[in-house]
């Protein structure tokens, strides 16, 4: 019975020590780094006298102080009309448009609102945008000291993550995605014909238009 206790102290003991020889660090959690887009949306209403489709001078400031505001030059802009005049909406729309062009702010469609209320005196301009960022980055939260358990660095892949975000053309691409459309199997094709007809490519020779002899094109690479 003595050897029993004396064993449950030892390993009481041991508990303790090694509970105070552990890093705190080693339970930081690690968060995945990768390249988002946050979306931001603007609305704008314009407001037309009753039966007429002309801007007036005021509306047309105020419009170009919501174009100035805009949060970036990527935003794609669309206008939204009431659903009772059909045609007196159409001609209201067609002058924000055209005023919004002539500006260089492009406009993606015209619909009628729906979900949501519009005067019947109103163009509604509403601008979304999306701007490019790194997920958890920068996180420097784990420090560069001992580790026992060897754990990544809490800001591993923030550099990956970082260049993507400011190498997309459309940060939108990030959260959506899109369509990369059909595939040209031109150079495939080209490739097999080549290799049926024995007139393979010497990589060699084309390698930057080099050939064997250090300066010349290869008159010898296949076609």
């Amino acid at each position: 019975m003595l050897s029993v206790r004396v064993f449950a102290v030892m390993a009481a003991a041991l508990g303790v020590s090694l509970a105070a020889c552990e890093n705190p660090e080693t339970a930081v959690h690690y968060a995945p780094k990768q390249a988002r887009a946050d979306r931001a949306a603007a609305l704008h209403g314009v407001s037309f006298s009753p039966l007429r489709d002309d801007l007036s001078a005021s509306e047309r400031q105020r419009l170009m102080a919501f174009v100035r505001e805009l949060p970036t030059d990527r935003a794609t802009v669309v206008l939204f009309t009431a659903s009772d005049s059909p045609s007196l909406q159409a001609q209201r729309a067609a002058a924000v448009r055209s005023q919004l062009e002539a500006w260089g702010v492009p406009v993606a469609t015209v619909a009628r609102a729906q979900g949501f209320a519009v005067g019947p005196d109103t163009v509604v301009v509403s601008a979304e945008s999306y701007s490019a960022r790194a997920l958890n980055c920068p996180d420097f939260s784990k420090s560069a000291g001992y580790d026992p358990l060897n754990l990544p660095q809490s800001n591993l892949g923030c550099a990956t993550a970082r260049n993507l975000a400011d190498m997309v053309a459309d940060p939108r691409d990030l959260e959506r995605g899109r369509s990369p459309g059909p595939a040209s199997g031109h150079l495939g094709a080209s490739a097999v014909d080549r290799l049926y007809n024995g007139k393979v490519k010497d990589p060699a020779a084309t390698q930057l238009g080099i050939g064997a002899s250090g300066g010349s094109s290869s008159g010898g690479a296949g076609n």
